[in-house]
């Protein structure tokens, strides 16, 4: 299980979230594509670079931010400079842990190419701070992701671009229905909930000796 309460907590810091907005030089009206974890190759954040390079002149406003550290930073950082797009992808470079959530907060959308991801904690995280997310299809994070709930897949640039812009409407309709959605899928994995049903199963197995549990 996950501690998830300071995602939530952060998610409510509406100041916090527009101060930290301002220092990444974004404005509270930009639509902000979050990618947190590694910065290395196996990530395939090239990928997400490759698609939002195309779109960025055909969404106003739209941003990736890139936050975390590795291998490949420097590489990306020089591909970003090269591009001409520095005003558009923003590299933050690690934070401290506790700054983590509200970077979460600050953004919009949790996106991701990897296809590497063992237990996706770091979609859970985003979803906990009540973000939808848009990821590589990955079998990893069939309980992580419900289709066209708390987010979409992608497997392409097409499938990539037409779920960023179905997500960035479906935000601005009911930005709260996305929220609850997304906040209600990582509560399957918090700490309280996991202990609630590892008790369950210990007091089922210990009112009925004998009896098979699952």
């Amino acid at each position: 299980g996950l501690d998830l309460e300071r995602f939530k907590m952060a998610a409510h810091d509406e100041q916090k979230r527009l101060e930290l907005r301002s220092r990444l030089g974004l404005k509270p009206e930009d639509k902000v594509l979050l990618y947190l974890g590694r910065v290395s190759n196996e990530k395939h954040i090239d990928e997400l670079l490759d698609y939002l390079f195309r779109l960025f002149p055909q969404i106003a406003g739209l941003k990736l931010v890139i936050t975390g550290e590795g291998a490949a930073y420097n590489r990306l950082v020089k591909r970003v400079e090269l591009a001409n797009q520095c005003n558009n992808v923003i590299f933050t470079g690690p934070v401290p842990h506790s700054e983590v959530p509200y970077y979460y907060a600050m953004a919009d959308i949790f996106t991701s190419a990897s296809q590497s991801e063992t237990q996706g904690l770091t979609y859970i995280e985003a979803q906990a701070s009540g973000l939808p997310i848009l990821v590589r299809k990955d079998p990893a994070l069939d309980k992580v992701v419900t289709e066209g709930e708390n987010g979409h897949y992608f497997t392409d640039e097409e499938s990539f671009a037409a779920n960023l812009k179905l997500l960035l409407s479906r935000l601005q309709q009911s930005r709260e229905e996305i929220v609850q959605l997304s906040l209600a899928s990582a509560a399957r994995f918090d700490v309280s909930v996991f202990a609630t049903s590892v008790l369950d199963v210990y007091t089922q197995a210990t009112s009925n000796p004998g009896k098979p549990i699952l």
